[in-house]
């Protein structure tokens, strides 16, 4: 096929297949598995910011040292607020999609995701619209 790599298939390798370069075996990503469809893994989906360690994004909470991948997150969860420089650029992520190496499992850009939902984004009227915009503000009607 011209134009692609012949590493490259065209098509997603189904489950259980061998993927490119013997990086282990393919698999259907269920969608719980999903939980934020706004965070990706940053190998193998695009993204527009990169929120992994050496990010001022980073959780500096490591998994193994700090306790497992849920107690990460939540020392993460609990230490966010208290980052008021931080707390303040979240509406740089506001409609972004975010890059970890986490996704799809459990991941602190999950929080992030979901605190720059909520970020007003201003509108040209000089109101501030929600995330997500006139639709979402307008949802209980």
């Amino acid at each position: 096929m011209s134009g692609t790599r012949s590493d490259s298939p065209s098509r997603p390798n189904p489950p259980g297949e061998r993927l490119p370069g013997g990086r282990g075996r393919a698999r259907t990503v269920k969608e719980h598995e999903l939980a934020h469809p706004l965070v990706v893994h940053r190998r193998y989906a695009r993204y527009d910011v990169y929120i992994g360690r050496g990010s001022k994004w980073g959780n500096p909470f490591v998994i193994g040292i700090d306790g497992t991948r849920n107690e990460v997150c939540d020392l993460y969860e609990q230490w966010l607020p208290d980052q008021p420089e931080l707390m303040a650029a979240l509406g740089e992520l506001t409609e972004k999609t975010l890059g970890c190496s986490c996704a799809p499992d459990r991941c602190h850009g999950d929080l992030l995701a979901h605190l720059a939902a909520r970020v007003p984004v201003p509108s040209p009227w000089g109101d501030a619209v929600p995330a997500g915009g006139l639709t979402a503000a307008m949802a209980p009607f």
